[in-house]
């Protein structure tokens, strides 16, 4: 671990450790942080997600105050078809700040040797890092993504074989092949209609 700690930026030493998507880790962190730090005018659209997430983790008033707005725009028909959530924007703007600045830490050999050897990305941001990385750097991502595919795909068939057989052991497995798929949960790639578009009249 002692070359990890020599590469302690942004959050990607941990994320090799773990074994998990540095990109993921980081919008974890900012999605967390942001939910305890919201208030209630810079929140008009919510998506389900982010709605219950409030609901669930928010300081009190500050969720009450967020729904509070959110209920008269909708009741004064503020809110528009196709607005998107206020949340999800914030976390695709994080997004793309934080894939650029992984980008360039594949420049730094220290760091791409680490993720060559020991890091993990998921499909979605893998293929979003793609897009910013010089043509000399592209084969580190792909050696990076096919080795974690290859080690699930093991582990995915060890796990299959002991469930047919009745042992439910090593379930972490599933979630792993989850992450690695669509990225870690609660980090949303699909632009999705907002749960307060209903224009019905009360």
């Amino acid at each position: 671990m002692r070359a990890l700690k020599a590469v302690a930026k942004v959050g990607v030493a941990d994320a090799i450790a773990k074994g998990t998507c540095p990109v993921c880790n980081a919008l974890k962190e900012f999605q967390s942080a942001m939910l305890e730090t919201a208030k209630a005018e810079g929140a008009a659209h919510l998506c389900n997600y982010h709605a219950w997430a409030l609901a669930r983790s928010a300081p009190a008033d500050v969720a009450g105050e967020i729904f509070l707005n959110v209920l008269h725009l909708w009741r004064q028909h503020t809110t528009m078809e196709g607005f998107r959530c206020d949340f999800c924007q914030r976390i695709r703007n994080e997004e793309k700040s934080r894939l650029v600045e992984l980008a360039v830490q594949f420049g730094d050999p220290a760091i791409a040797e680490l993720m060559q050897e020991h890091g993990a990305i998921c499909l979605a941001h893998g293929r979003g890092l793609a897009s910013h990385l010089p043509p000399p750097l592209q084969p580190i991502l792909a050696r990076v993504l096919s080795r974690t595919a290859r080690n699930l795909d093991e582990e995915l068939q060890a796990f299959v074989k002991n469930a047919h057989e009745g042992q439910h052991i090593g379930g972490g497995i599933l979630g792993h092949v989850a992450e690695f798929l669509v990225s870690q949960r609660g980090i949303s790639h699909e632009e999705t209609p907002c749960s307060n578009r209903d224009q019905q009249k009360r």
